[in-house]
């Protein structure tokens, strides 16, 4: 572990730079606030072959195979998993819900392959749909700005489909194929 020492005082420390952190990052440091980033896990950058192993054959495993540290295999580009050892993650006793964490620079960003879907109305009033739960608070339109305002700030890929339930938005053209 390094300690880096620094008279300078920040405003404000963010802890990881995934989409929550660089959210609050990017408002905080558009509010004037001096902002510092740190982040659990190294750069990971796709056009390093040493990094990048998504693409490449079964054969060229170290291990063909065999188990290893990483939750998907050895073609998994994470630097991360559900389980992190020391990591002070909990959850209630007799729930199952896991939540895969990335110790990269960028996060779980690095993993969401531009999908960004939308909460439809119905999935604010589930109440009145399925009489199962409770309705939100708030319902789509009130957060459809929010979800307009981001999806121009990120870029999502997509189409409109004039599905009912399934909210169109701001849609980026579908990138060409392509290997990193």
């Amino acid at each position: 572990m390094q300690i880096i020492e620094s008279p300078k005082i920040y405003d404000a420390i963010i802890v990881g730079s995934g989409a929550g952190g660089g959210m609050a990052t990017k408002i905080l440091a558009e509010a004037g606030l001096d902002i510092a980033v740190v982040e659990a896990g190294p750069n990971f950058d796709p056009q390093d072959p040493k990094q990048m192993t998504q693409l490449k054959w079964p054969w060229e495993s170290p291990r063909r195979g065999a188990n290893n540290h990483r939750a998907f295999g050895d073609f998994d580009s994470a630097y991360g998993g559900w389980e992190i050892d020391g990591e002070p993650y909990t959850k209630t006793e007799g729930t199952e819900f896991d939540w895969f964490r990335s110790h990269m620079l960028g996060g779980r960003t690095n993993h969401w392959g531009r999908i960004s879907l939308r909460f439809g109305p119905k999935d604010f009033k589930r109440k009145n749909t399925d009489g199962l739960g409770d309705n939100w608070p708030i319902s789509y339109e009130d957060v459809k700005p929010y979800y307009d305002k981001v999806d121009k700030l990120i870029g999502v890929f997509g189409s409109k489909e004039n599905m009912a339930n399934e909210p169109d938005g701001f849609f980026l053209p579908a990138p060409k194929p392509r290997l990193h």
